[in-house]
């Protein structure tokens, strides 16, 4: 790597890296000196001292009324590469920031899906439909005051897939005004949590399925997925406990 190169690098011009190299040989120099020795144009050198004086390479010394100019030494050429060196880790560092943030942000919107309206009933149990193997079971709380709700929300043959052809199972655990319009059937066994006096009536659904746990505000009309197969097998011992404790 030559001198051009290396002043290339602290982004500096070609004339500039001539001018210092001559005056490093040949110092305390003036303009017309440097323009007779360079062959080079005035407007050339004043713009090469001007780079070299901003980058704090250039030493002035005064003769009557002219200026005269000599340059510091390597030491201060080496000071600006390290310090270009440190800019570049650190612009660096914020891009890897910025990258790693941003792969982060990528992966939680593909781990977390959020509806609004009617299709925030219809979406998650299209996805328990999706998600669930045939024969698989999956687990659900629920808490609505309007039983009938959920029901006019569900998918397109919701009922005819879940029951005849994907043949899925369900453990419910209810509030009573919820349990009592349904009636047991084989795949769908319900306990009720509000028995002892608990309350139990915030309007949620929450649903638990294959690597997902999905839960439906019914009073706003909101509900969103997580995809993390570790949190929902830790809900479903959480539920499977509780389930086996209820009546």
């Amino acid at each position: 790597m030559n001198l051009t190169h290396i002043f290339q690098r602290l982004g500096m011009s070609k004339n500039a890296s001539h001018v210092y190299s001559h005056l490093s040989q040949n110092p305390d120099q003036s303009p017309t000196q440097i323009m007779r020795d360079t062959a080079m144009h005035r407007p050339t050198v004043y713009r090469a001292l001007r780079e070299l004086e901003q980058a704090n390479l250039l030493q002035t010394t005064a003769h009557g009324k002219r200026s005269h100019y000599s340059v510091h030494g390597s030491d201060h050429i080496k000071k600006l590469l390290l310090s270009d060196i440190t800019h570049a880790d650190k612009t660096l560092k914020k891009q890897k920031d910025a990258a790693d943030k941003s792969i982060a942000h990528n992966s939680l919107k593909k781990s977390l899906h959020t509806y609004t309206g009617d299709e925030a009933v219809r979406a998650v149990f299209q996805d328990v439909l999706d998600q669930c193997k045939t024969n698989e079971t999956f687990y659900r709380y629920v808490s609505e005051d309007n039983p009938t709700l959920v029901n006019s929300l569900l998918p397109e043959n919701y009922h005819h897939i879940r029951d005849k052809k994907k043949k899925l199972e369900r453990l419910v655990i209810s509030n009573t005004s919820s349990a009592e319009t349904k009636r047991a059937r084989l795949e769908r066994f319900i306990k009720t949590i509000d028995s002892d006096g608990a309350v139990f009536d915030q309007n949620f659904v929450q649903l638990i399925y294959a690597d997902r746990i999905a839960f439906i505000d019914l009073t706003r009309m909101e509900s969103f997925i997580i995809i993390n197969a570790s949190l929902a097998a830790f809900q479903k011992v959480i539920f499977l406990q509780l389930y086996k404790k209820l009546r």
